[in-house]
């Protein structure tokens, strides 16, 4: 187990004396698989990426390191470090958080939805700022420009609180049996969004409320006396 077999396609394993691998994977537009990108054996003091894996632009990366030993026996990855890079293929400075999992909405009454997500802090840059949600006829048409307004609180972000793992929105009304998938982003201090597409599936807004709840009522008659029942 942790043997690294398919840098060497299970012939001889070269780096007797043990050293550094850099792994990487790609964020977007979901989340890849970890590939070696770079080593550094005994006696070298940094680790690079192999020349031919540079970093794309609008594309985001989780860099972790793992040490092997001259078996080729590996080690558990450390924390994954996320570094983003812009249009320009410029390092995003301040760095960016993690985005939003667990994604679902929930029909309510009178054409409205409830938005819930969760955040987990593994392998982010930076903790997020504040969360903006936003929404779209399907998973291809959302508004990534527009982000929706919350009619309980009057808040077009809802801010990150500390630990708080869990977060809820209400969106505003949409008309009856239109359909809508929702997507949220984190962003950072400089309000700076990281870019997942991950929506809700498809969901059909109702604009009426539900019909008041009814008991039947039974008459009894008692000694002469109708009672209720």
């Amino acid at each position: 187990m942790g043997l690294m077999m398919h840098l060497t396609n299970g012939f001889e394993f070269p780096w007797r004396e043990g050293g550094v691998a850099l792994m990487r994977r790609e964020l977007y537009p979901t989340v890849n698989v970890w590939e070696y990108c770079g080593i550094a054996v005994e006696g070298e003091s940094q680790v690079e990426n192999y020349a031919d894996m540079g970093h794309l632009a609008n594309q985001a990366y989780q860099y972790a390191a793992v040490t092997f030993l001259g078996n080729g026996l590996i080690s558990q990855g450390c924390e994954p470090i996320r570094l983003d890079f812009d249009g320009n293929g410029d390092l995003i400075q301040p760095g960016l958080p993690m985005f939003p999992v667990h994604l679902v909405a929930t029909l309510l009454a009178a054409g409205r939805f409830e938005v819930q997500w969760e955040y987990d802090s593994y392998g982010q840059r930076l903790w997020p700022k504040d969360f903006q949600v936003f929404e779209g006829p399907s998973a291809g048409e959302v508004d990534y420009e527009t982000p929706l307004t919350d009619p309980v609180t009057g808040l077009s972000a809802v801010p990150f609180r500390g630990l708080q793992q869990r977060y809820t929105f209400t969106t505003p009304t949409f008309d009856d049996h239109s359909e809508h998938v929702f997507a949220v982003r984190s962003r950072n201090i400089n309000d700076v969004a990281e870019l997942n597409t991950f929506t809700t599936s498809v969901k059909r807004a109702r604009d009426v409320t539900p019909a008041d709840a009814v008991a039947p009522v039974r008459l009894m008659i008692r000694g002469g006396r109708a009672v209720r029942g």
